[in-house]
């Protein structure tokens, strides 16, 4: 088709010619029409209460993130003794390592 149209806009006759660049024109504009209708549908996609939705545009959606591993469960008592025991052992050495 389109090479038809293409032959009729550069043949020699005036007809043709007239014919084949409206041809094009008309193409083109049939062409945008349907980029533009594809676009509009892709676009939904993806898109509502899913779990994971994030409305940033097509390609799916971002893959949750890493979540740390669980720590135990320290309390607040262990914590000071082991931090005691720690100064105790290190008060007799010469150097302190800084952070």
């Amino acid at each position: 088709m389109i090479a038809l149209v293409y032959l009729l806009a550069t043949s020699g006759h005036d007809d043709g010619a007239l014919l084949g660049r409206s041809g094009m024109v008309v193409g083109v504009q049939v062409f945008l029409v349907a980029v533009a209708l594809l676009s509009v549908l892709a676009g939904g996609r993806g898109r509502g209460d899913e779990p994971g939705s994030d409305d940033d545009g097509p390609g799916g959606h971002r893959p949750e993130p890493r979540r740390p591993p669980p720590e135990p469960d320290i309390s607040w008592p262990d914590f000071e003794r082991q931090f005691a025991e720690h100064v105790e052992a290190i008060k007799g050495r010469d150097e302190v390592p800084t952070a």
